[in-house]
C-alpha cells in the first residue's frame, strides 16, 4: 500500500486583480503570474517578488484574456469603439503588442478563447 505525501500550499496575496474578469489570473510558469490591473498588464514573480508591467490600452474594456505559458504570449479580447470586438496579442518577454485584429461582424461577445499547443492558432467561441 502506498502512502500519500502531504502537499504544502504557499498562499500569496496579489493586489489589483480585476474581480469582474473571469479567470483574470494566469500562471505563466511555476513562479510567474500574469494579470490585468487597470490599463496595465502585470507580470509578477512570486519567488523573487519582482514584477514588470506594461501598458495595454485594450484593457480598459477587457472582456477576456488568456496566457500561453510556453510561448509567453497573451491574447486580450476587448470591446471596441462601436459594435466591434478587438483581439490583441502581446509578447510577454518584451511587453509589446504583436498583432491586433478587429472583428466587425455581428459578434457581440467572445465567451471562450484557447491557444493551440504550439501557440500558432487561436480558437474562439462567440455569440
Amino acid at each position: 500500500m502506498t502512502t500519500l505525501v502531504p502537499i504544502t500550499l504557499n498562499i500569496k496575496t496579489v493586489f489589483g486583480v480585476r474581480s469582474s474578469v473571469e479567470n483574470g489570473l494566469y500562471f505563466q510558469d511555476d513562479h510567474v503570474i500574469v494579470y490585468p490591473a487597470g490599463n496595465q498588464l502585470i507580470i509578477s514573480n512570486v519567488e523573487t517578488k519582482g514584477q514588470k508591467n506594461f501598458c495595454c490600452p485594450e484593457l480598459e474594456n477587457l472582456l477576456y484574456f488568456i496566457v500561453h505559458g510556453g510561448a509567453a504570449i497573451t491574447a486580450i479580447v476587448a470591446q471596441g469603439d462601436k459594435e466591434n470586438i478587438i483581439v490583441a496579442f502581446y509578447d510577454l518577454h518584451i511587453g509589446r503588442r504583436k498583432r491586433l485584429f478587429e472583428i466587425r461582424n455581428s459578434i457581440t461577445s467572445i465567451v471562450s478563447l484557447a491557444f493551440s499547443h504550439d501557440a500558432k492558432q487561436v480558437k474562439h467561441d462567440a455569440f
